[in-house]
């Protein structure tokens, strides 16, 4: 359970940075 909770954080902060990167 903890390593899925992990991996969402991990992918929701790729997406926050993918969207910082391509809105800049």
């Amino acid at each position: 359970m903890k390593t899925l909770i992990d991996a969402g954080i991990t992918l929701n902060h790729f997406l926050i940075l993918a969207a910082v990167l391509f809105t800049t």
